[in-house]
């Protein structure tokens, strides 16, 4: 791996034959992998930047590379990267997907109130193109970080919700439990030894 990134850091145009974008992408997306996230990002970065259209398959390359990022928790810099996305870019979908994966950093920065924001505006675009499943699983997700920012009521009620549309037993498991962890976390609260 070593070897790749120095090799693609020598090589300043894309062999023959290969599109511009999809070689920055692969040279990131080595980078990253290599540990070297700095240079990766500045890649991904003036790539974006510098781009005047990105096609549907351009956008999926980007976020493949961002899913990379997410995984070494490289939030802040992930929220700046795909803040560079240009709204003409962006179909209803991607949309959906970004509030998604913006909610996702936020999340992993202990931004709670803010991710559950994120999360919900992708399950309210997942509701109008009638994507029932996202929508359920980033409702759940948001229910999530309300719990984290100690937003009880507004988590019980997307908790109660979601038990009201969902046929799965497992998934009305699931949230059983996280409504049950509510109702642990106020009385833990109640019972707290004042300081």
């Amino acid at each position: 791996m070593n070897l790749a990134v120095r090799l693609m850091k020598s090589v300043q145009q894309p062999p023959q034959g290969q599109d511009e974008f999809s070689w920055a992408m692969r040279k990131a997306r080595v980078m990253i992998l290599e540990g070297d996230y700095q240079e990766g990002e500045a890649v991904l970065a003036n790539t974006v930047s510098s781009a005047e259209q990105l096609t549907p398959d351009q956008l999926d390359q980007f976020l493949q590379v961002i899913f990379d990022l997410q995984a070494v928790r490289r939030h802040s810099q992930v929220l700046k990267l795909l803040d560079l996305l240009k709204p003409e870019w962006v179909n209803e979908n991607i949309h959906r997907e970004l509030f998604f994966w913006k909610a996702e950093s936020c999340y992993g920065l202990e931004n709670y109130d803010r991710a559950a924001w994120l999360y919900l505006n992708s399950a309210q675009l997942a509701d109008q193109a009638q994507a029932s499943l996202w929508a359920q699983s980033a409702r759940f997700k948001a229910a999530g970080s309300l719990v984290k920012a100690a937003l009880y009521d507004d988590a019980q009620a997307i908790y109660l919700r979601l038990l009201e549309e969902t046929t799965s037993d497992a998934r009305k498991l699931a949230i059983k439990q996280e409504l049950q962890q509510i109702r642990l976390l106020r009385n833990a609260e109640k019972n707290k030894p004042d300081a």
